[in-house]
């Protein structure tokens, strides 16, 4: 927005993107969720941003004008409350034309990527790695 270059890649790890809290896996998910429930979403939320500005694309991107995102990586753990908001993130970057890697892991919290022992978190880094040394090298 303010006129400078964007950085050459992007790594969204299981994100936050839209402030609005709505959506079928954070209904799903939310209120039982042992990493990420809805009364801690929600405090965050509150914590910072008002409702007036929940719809602003700088504190909800997945309402913003992607045609100028770079390479991006998007993490989604299937039983995370915020996966809709990663699939519907990467759905709009391709609808932008812009690249996109979707990584989906099945039967994964959020931010699954950093418990250690878990396989599919070595997947999911050996993924960010790969993504990091394509995106960064050139």
């Amino acid at each position: 927005a303010a006129g400078e270059p964007p950085p050459r890649a992007l790594l969204l790890l299981c994100p936050w993107l839209d402030m609005a809290l709505d959506t079928e896996s954070m209904r799903v998910f939310g209120p039982d969720d042992g990493v990420l429930d809805t009364d801690i979403m929600t405090f965050f939320r509150d914590s910072y941003v008002v409702p007036a500005n929940w719809g602003d694309p700088f504190a909800s991107p997945l309402r913003a004008d992607l045609s100028r995102f770079p390479p991006s990586l998007v993490i989604a753990g299937a039983i995370d409350p915020l996966r809709d908001d990663a699939l519907q993130f990467a759905e709009k970057l391709v609808t932008a034309g812009r690249e996109v890697v979707l990584q989906r892991h099945a039967g994964m919290p959020h931010d699954f990527m950093l418990f250690p022992g878990i396989d599919e978190a070595e997947r999911a880094i050996a993924g960010i790695a790969r993504f990091a040394k394509s995106a960064l090298s050139g």
